[in-house]
């Protein structure tokens, strides 16, 4: 975290993704999602600037947006790697989410947002109405279909 206080907005700025299971191995893309990654901590660093004063409120703002701008340019890798997995802490919608809610209604991280929520809405069941989507089928809160 100390590295990125120094972040600028637009930069990147993001946290190794620590786990006591083997998910950082055998997963390491989920190290974009809520969960584990900057759209989590984004959130966290946009709400602890609600309970700071100027100056420095707009310097957690900041470091938020350098977590958002790693989100951000991994939505293309996410939507990849991700492929139907819609789940909201460990997958492409929570990401979706973390954009929109740590963003402060920025056009840049809405437009993503909208990008990964148009694909689970477009290519994945129970989502999509469209033939041929592919079903993610996980029900559970953390990964599945019911955190959506």
């Amino acid at each position: 975290t100390k590295s990125c206080k120094s972040c600028r907005r637009e930069q990147e700025c993001t946290w190794p993704m620590n786990s006591t299971d083997g998910a950082p191995r055998a997963h390491p893309y989920l190290a974009q999602s809520l969960y584990y990654g900057s759209p989590g901590t984004a959130i966290f660093l946009q709400q602890l600037a609600t309970t700071r004063a100027l100056p420095e409120a707009d310097a957690w703002r900041g470091v938020a947006s350098c977590a958002l701008a790693a989100a951000r340019s991994s939505v293309p890798s996410s939507l990849r790697d991700f492929g139907a997995n819609a789940g909201f802490y460990y997958g492409l919608t929570g990401i979706a989410y973390g954009l929109r809610a740590a963003g402060d209604s920025s056009e840049l991280f809405a437009t993503a947002a909208s990008t990964i929520e148009e694909h689970v809405l477009s290519r994945v069941a129970p989502f999509s109405s469209r033939g041929g989507a592919t079903l993610w089928n996980n029900t559970d809160v953390a990964h599945g279909a019911s955190g959506t």
